[in-house]
């Protein structure tokens, strides 16, 4: 319970101090999809984890695909999509509407600390109702606290 007051209060200094965090929403183009919260929930080094991240957008936007990349650690998404992740109740997102994504992300440290996470979106904007139009992209980043575990990875990892 220590560690996890101790890392909870390095996400706050680091959030406050600009570390390893993603800019802030209101720093971001106001037309689109936009991370809330620049960070997830801390994990156990060498557990896989499922992570949720919040979103926002200020326009409709559909066909959601949103891809995780944290340097040294796996990624894994839900079954029905495999190569991406989407919002909990589907995949697009109407103006002023909230949601969540979720993926699961493994990582070994060698000492409890923070991981940058790169999120892509890539999405469509929603016209009179239809979904249609290029494929837009954003690029986001979030902080993953990681909490070091005294077990050692397994061979190959």
């Amino acid at each position: 319970m220590r560690m996890r007051r101790i890392v909870i209060a390095a996400v706050l200094a680091a959030l406050g101090a600009g570390g390893v965090t993603a800019a802030p929403a209101q720093a971001a183009d106001p037309a689109g999809p936009m991370l809330l919260v620049p960070a997830v929930r801390s994990i156990d080094s060498g557990t896989p984890t499922w992570v949720q991240t919040s979103w926002g957008t200020t326009i409709d936007i559909c066909d959601v695909q949103i891809t995780a990349h944290v340097v040294r650690a796996t990624i894994v998404y839900p079954d029905n999509t495999a190569t991406y992740t989407s919002f909990s109740r589907d995949n697009s997102l109407a103006t002023g509407a909230t949601d969540y994504a979720s993926f699961q992300v493994t990582v070994w440290v060698a000492h409890t600390q923070l991981k940058a996470i790169h999120l892509t979106i890539n999405y469509k904007v929603k016209s009179h109702g239809y979904c249609a139009g290029p494929v837009q992209s954003r690029m986001f980043y979030a902080t993953l606290p990681v909490q070091h575990r005294r077990v050692r990875p397994p061979v190959g990892a």
